[in-house]
């Protein structure tokens, strides 16, 4: 095997989970497109917690230690037809926050005991999420992420074969 069976092997295999992300993500689009005709009740929240986590470890040698993130944990109570429901998603894609204060303004928005609206699925209501609007999806953090590296890689890799072999 040459070493541009290697690169167009791990072109073709990057390109296959690019595809698997982007259908993945496609499909909560679709569903976050179904929920914003779901109905509407009160609340109450149960719980809030903020995560606040990195990719990579925290020291300086590691590539992504640089990228911060946090996300929230919310569980809330809801009544539908007089029987109780305990929910635990914000909107329908994971809501992740680049800047964690963000996050932390959010948990004084969905503080624990707080009403909140709930919008549930009519015909499935243990189906329900706090927020219509859109988050950033982790997915799609975690594909940017894999592309910037895969290119930054591979583009480092052509450039040294191009410098030592004068080819390619």
């Amino acid at each position: 095997m040459t070493e541009d069976d290697i690169i167009l092997f791990l072109l073709g295999a990057v390109g296959v989970i690019t595809v698997i992300y982007l259908f993945h993500f496609f499909l909560w689009k679709k569903k976050e497109r179904q929920c914003k005709n779901w109905s509407e009740t009160t609340g109450e929240i149960i719980s809030t917690k903020v995560h606040r986590t990195q990719l990579g470890t925290s020291g300086d040698e590691d590539l992504l230690s640089w990228m911060k993130y946090a996300y929230l944990e919310v569980q809330y109570k809801y009544t539908v037809d007089n029987k109780e429901y305990i929910g635990s998603r914000i909107s329908y894609q994971k809501q992740v926050y680049i800047d964690p204060d963000e996050a932390t303004l959010k948990y004084i928005q969905y503080a624990p005991e707080k009403k909140c609206k709930v919008y549930y699925n009519p015909l499935k209501p243990d189906e329900a999420i706090l927020d219509k609007k859109t988050g950033l999806n982790k997915d799609v953090i975690i594909m940017i992420v894999i592309f910037l590296l895969f290119f930054g890689f591979f583009g480092g890799l052509m450039l040294i074969l191009y410098l030592t072999e004068n080819k390619f």
